[in-house]
């Protein structure tokens, strides 16, 4: 079974193919339905006669259910139909592992798919540098093998909690390794791609997952202060951020909130880090350290080199998001939506 499963992770990602107008995604849901049908397969030969949805199962069965439901609205029924495949391929998936696969064999499975991400980042980060060492399509570059760099930063947002998490599972120098190579590679074609809203949601996500496993291990004397620090830094930069769009106009005190917002956020990392660090399990040395401050420096020098792709048509970089210092601070220009808030 693992083998099998090996093999969707590792191909998926990777298949493309050019003739076709739609080149990324038939091609890839082809593979991955051709997997599926082989895993159930040896689900009927040698797997359990029992099903079990474990908890996660209802929920995924659900929003299964709420999309053919809502077929019969979609202005083209066959397109929705065809995105109906997806969610039940996905679906198929998860039912298989979670009847299937044994916490034994989940490494392997991490470390499969961690290699075919340091793949795809290093094509990304090939074409971000101006280089094609082989003729990938794609709607917008860098994409790598995914057809369009949103596709491409969906699919590195969504591999990054497996390389942290097999960072932490990881018993071996080489999976340690492996993984920090994963994790530096994926952030620095996260950057590369110029998706601001992966940015942003990559962030968001951060602070929750950070914040409230902090908050979950906290004395009860420190948990007070700590949830309102982590309440009030989101309530404050939302405040600014969406007070043009609500009240149509800027706050009457946006500077002293961005004060009050970066004395927040200083508190509130200063108390994560210090509880952090007192219950921390993992012995830190200097060689460790060494490997973590190595990976740093190599990401943030990567991640900041300009792009050197050439004019490609409509597959070029967005000009006004080629530099990165522009891209960021276009997540807070007055023109930077580009329409997008009046289309919401």
């Amino acid at each position: 079974m693992t083998w099998i499963t090996s093999c969707i992770l590792a191909l998926v990602p990777l298949v493309y193919w050019s003739n076709l107008r739609d080149y990324t995604l038939p091609p890839k849901l082809l593979v991955f339905q051709v997997g599926l049908m082989v895993l159930y397969a040896y689900w009927i030969k040698w797997g359990p006669r029992s099903i079990s949805l474990t908890s996660a199962g209802l929920p995924a069965l659900a929003y299964l259910i709420a999309n053919i439901v809502s077929l019969h609205t979609a202005y083209d029924p066959v397109a929705g139909l065809l995105e109906i495949t997806r969610v039940l391929s996905g679906l198929l998936l998860f039912i298989a592992l979670a009847n299937l696969l044994s916490p034994s064999q989940l490494p392997g499975l991490l470390r499969v798919w961690l290699v075919t991400t340091v793949v795809i980042s290093a094509l990304g980060i090939v074409q971000h540098l101006g280089f094609r060492p082989f003729h990938m399509p794609s709607a917008g570059f860098p994409s790598a093998t995914l057809g369009f760099r949103n596709i491409a930063a969906m699919y590195l947002i969504q591999s990054l909690p497996f390389a942290v998490a097999f960072l932490a599972i990881s018993k071996t120098r080489r999976d340690r390794i492996l993984s920090g190579i994963a994790l530096s590679a994926m952030t620095v074609f996260l950057v590369y791609t110029r998706t601001r809203g992966a940015w942003v949601g990559l962030l968001v996500a951060i602070y929750s997952s950070v914040g409230l496993w902090t908050l979950g291990s906290l004395h009860r004397n420190r948990r007070t202060l700590y949830l309102c620090l982590f309440l009030l830094n989101p309530a404050l930069l939302g405040g600014i951020l969406g007070a043009p769009v609500l009240i149509g106009m800027e706050l009457p005190f946006k500077n002293a909130t961005w004060v009050v917002i970066s004395i927040s956020l200083c508190a509130w990392l200063w108390l994560t880090i210090s509880h952090q660090m007192k219950i921390r399990t993992i012995p830190v040395d200097a060689k460790r350290i060494g490997l973590i401050l190595g990976i740093a420096v190599i990401t943030i020098f990567l991640a900041l080199l300009p792009t050197r792709l050439p004019k490609i048509g409509p597959q070029s970089v967005d000009e006004k998001k080629a530099d990165l210092s522009a891209a960021v601070s276009s997540l807070f220009s007055e023109d930077g939506g580009r329409g997008r808030k009046t289309m919401w």
